[in-house]
C-alpha cells in the first residue's frame, strides 16, 4: 500500500529530514561544531573536521509536521532549536512528557537542555476563524533568529514571539492571523 501512513513500526518513512542550512560555530569549550537541526526533532553537534558526533539531543520523534521544520540558531554558549512537534511514541522511542512543542536552548558544551519556552494554543473563536487547528497546530516552526538579548521566531498558529536569550522567557507575541486594515 501507500507509503504516506506507514504502521509505528515502519519508521524507515518517517518525514525526518534536515529542513535548513547547518551551523558552523565554537562551543565555550573550544571545541568547532557543525550544527544541524533535523525534522526527527534531533540537534547534531558534530566534529567539522572528521564528521563524528560530538553529541546528539532528541527532542522528541518529530512527525507529519516535523521536529525542526525551517532551522536553527546559535550564539556562543547555545543553539536554540524550534520544535513544532515533539511527535509520538513508537517502538523504542517513546516521547519523554515534558517535551512539548516550543524553543529549546541546547548547551553548545555537551547538548543539554538548559531551558526551554513552551508554546500552548490559543483558540479563540476569533483566532478559530484564522487557524481552524489551533488546538494541535501552534508548534514553532519558524527558523529563529539572535538579536542581541533577544530571539525571534514564528509559529505554526500565525504568532511571531520574542523570547529572552539567556532565560527563555516571554517578552511579547505579536499575532499575524487576524484581519488588517489596509
Amino acid at each position: 500500500g501507500p507509503k504516506n501512513c506507514p504502521t509505528e513500526a515502519e519508521t524507515v518513512f518517517r518525514d525526518v529530514d534536515f529542513g535548513a542550512s547547518t551551523i558552523i560555530t565554537k562551543a565555550p569549550n573550544g571545541k568547532e561544531l557543525v550544527l544541524a537541526g533535523q525534522k526527527s526533532g534531533t540537534v547534531w553537534a558534530m566534529d567539522p573536521d572528521t564528521g563524528k558526533v560530538v553529541w546528539r539531543r532528541d527532542i522528541g520523534t518529530g512527525g507529519p509536521n516535523g521536529g525542526i521544520h525551517w532551522g536553527i540558531a546559535a550564539d556562543d554558549t547555545h543553539v536554540y532549536a524550534p520544535i513544532s512537534y515533539p511527535g509520538r511514541s513508537i517502538p523504542g522511542q517513546d516521547v519523554d512528557p515534558s517535551l512539548k512543542p516550543g524553543l529549546y536552548a541546547v548547551n553548545l558544551n555537551d547538548g543539554t537542555i538548559d531551558w526551554k519556552f513552551e508554546a500552548a494554543p490559543d483558540c479563540t473563536e476569533q483566532r478559530r476563524k484564522f487557524v481552524p487547528r489551533c488546538n494541535g497546530l501552534f508548534g514553532l516552526s519558524g527558523a529563529p533568529t539572535v538579536i542581541g538579548d533577544h530571539i525571534i521566531t514564528g509559529g505554526l498558529d500565525g504568532r511571531v514571539y520574542m523570547v529572552e536569550r539567556k532565560t527563555g522567557k516571554l517578552v511579547w507575541a505579536f499575532v499575524t492571523a487576524r484581519d488588517f486594515q489596509t
